[in-house]
């Protein structure tokens, strides 16, 4: 599949798919809108999307929503089931954005179709049940550090998402890093009120544990405690566990030394939290128009759905 353009089963239903296309895009107002906005403002401009999800009409004007936003799309299908050939075959042919989609295609040819997504770099990813980012996090993890945000629409995808944070494996800048720097804040900010409070450094590690609010940072802390109350130095603890990074084990070995660990404490939570904000208002700002796109793509599926049945019971009358 490396270096193939695109790989639908036939670009002859290309004209069947357009007709569909069209048809599902009329009754897609929110989307149409939202697109006619994009094409004009281009606030998607140089970004690289590569979308995992149902390859379907409504996909279809999802993905020329994208594109006229002035991003760079590719798709591939969530579903071997589910992949509609023609509207594939037309976003190929009419609208020149690679489809790597086949209806009924089997377990190598589908993941091979993910990896192809992959291979353009993508710095957004859209997944239907978190395949796509689970390969990026195997097979690809080279290019993790590349990703600036992914979006999941189902809740098995969200599962899979939140036990690999639990596990801190979840690279993906953005959303797995702001779950890293919250942690850390949260550490450094009890540590610092427990120990101005006067309260035992092995004590205050006891409460600080439980407000980190991660699972592999509260393991962490709770071992980190079991080496101080041994003797061993808390900067040499926490460089133990290779979750701090080393600003954060100098600035508490500063603390330390010159007894000053709840101010130093204090500079890191804050230095944390700030990070945090910024990396949220940063992710806002980018995912705005990409929800939009998605409300769009939802309002349109309802209103194809309720109208679609009648259609049908139209033409058999």
């Amino acid at each position: 599949m490396a270096g193939k353009k695109y790989d639908v089963k036939s670009l002859a239903l290309a004209d069947e798919g357009r007709r569909r296309i069209a048809w599902a895009d009329e009754r897609m107002p929110v989307l149409r809108r939202v697109r006619e906005e994009f094409a004009r403002d281009k606030p998607l401009r140089g970004l690289k999307v590569s979308a995992c999800l149902h390859v379907t009409t409504e996909t279809a004007n999802l993905m020329r929503t994208l594109r006229d936003g002035g991003a760079d799309v590719a798709l591939c299908g969530s579903n071997p089931l589910s992949t509609q050939d023609d509207a594939a075959a037309s976003l190929v042919r009419d609208q020149k954005i690679p489809v790597y989609a086949v209806c009924g295609e089997d377990r190598n040819r589908y993941y091979a179709h993910l990896r192809a997504a992959l291979d353009r770099h993508p710095q957004v990813t859209l997944d239907d049940g978190a395949d796509l980012v689970t390969l990026l996090h195997t097979e690809y993890a080279v290019q993790a550090p590349e990703v600036m945000a992914s979006m999941e629409e189902t809740t098995t995808g969200v599962i899979r998402l939140r036990a690999m944070e639990r596990d801190a494996a979840l690279k993906i800048p953005v959303i797995g890093p702001i779950l890293n720097k919250a942690a850390i804040a949260r550490y450094a900010r009890t540590l610092s009120t427990m120990f101005a409070a006067g309260v035992p450094l092995v004590e205050a590690l006891d409460s600080v544990a439980g407000a980190t609010g991660n699972i592999v940072y509260e393991n962490a802390v709770i071992k980190m405690r079991d080496e101080v109350s041994t003797g061993q130095r808390l900067q040499r603890a926490m460089e133990n566990t290779g979750l701090f990074p080393n600003m954060v084990n100098q600035m508490i070995a500063v603390g330390e030394e010159s007894g000053s660990l709840d101010e130093m404490s204090g500079k890191v939570a804050t230095f944390y939290e700030a990070e945090v904000d910024n990396a949220v208002d940063a992710m806002s700002s980018l995912l705005e128009p990409m929800i939009m796109v998605i409300l769009g793509v939802l309002v349109g599926s309802l209103v194809i759905a309720m109208y679609l049945p009648i259609f049908k019971l139209g033409s058999v009358v």
